[in-house]
């Protein structure tokens, strides 16, 4: 049987590269926060994929939709303004 342990609560200021935006799930964003998406660092792309939507899991739904089809393929800045109106808790 699994055991879920719950995330510790993370507030997002300033950049928040890579990794850390999976913290949208449990934590709040400042306004003013830069969010740097980017997919998982692989040739493989069945782990691409799968990877992929375990990232996604961490999003808000409209977050996950546009990383999905966007958002792991490069790189990309989102504003903690922008992730707040896809549905991110502000802080």
């Amino acid at each position: 049987r699994a055991v879920v342990v719950p995330l510790e609560w993370v507030e997002i200021r300033g950049v928040c590269g890579s990794a850390c935006t999976m913290h949208l799930a449990n934590g709040c964003v400042h306004p003013g926060a830069r969010l740097v998406f980017h997919g998982p660092p692989t040739d493989d792309p069945a782990a691409f994929d799968h990877w992929s939507s375990v990232m996604a899991r961490h999003y808000p739904p409209a977050i996950a939709a546009w990383f999905m089809a966007e958002g792991r393929y490069g790189e990309w800045v989102m504003t903690g303004a922008t992730a707040i109106a896809w549905g991110a808790r502000g802080c």
